[in-house]
């Protein structure tokens, strides 16, 4: 089970973070929803953002934190 915050936004794991993305067009590659952000746990964004740039095909070049929440917003930016 996914944890939640007071939020009402999903903060995903290493282990579940492939069902915050979306099938492609492409067959065997996931992509992101277009404006979703996906928050993961500030302790393993790094683990998360490698997860997501293989299950994506994408290179991932950024990352914004809030503040004082502990959830790191990572986007999507292809080179």
């Amino acid at each position: 089970m996914n944890q939640q915050n007071n939020n009402d936004y999903e903060v995903y794991t290493v282990q579940n973070v492939r069902y915050a993305l979306a099938h492609s067009t492409v067959p065997g590659v996931l992509t992101l929803v277009l404006n979703e952000p996906v928050h993961v746990h500030a302790s393993e964004w790094k683990a998360c953002l490698v997860h997501i740039s293989e299950l994506c095909g994408t290179k991932w070049v950024t990352k914004n934190k809030t503040q004082g929440d502990g959830v790191v917003y990572v986007h999507r930016i292809t080179t």
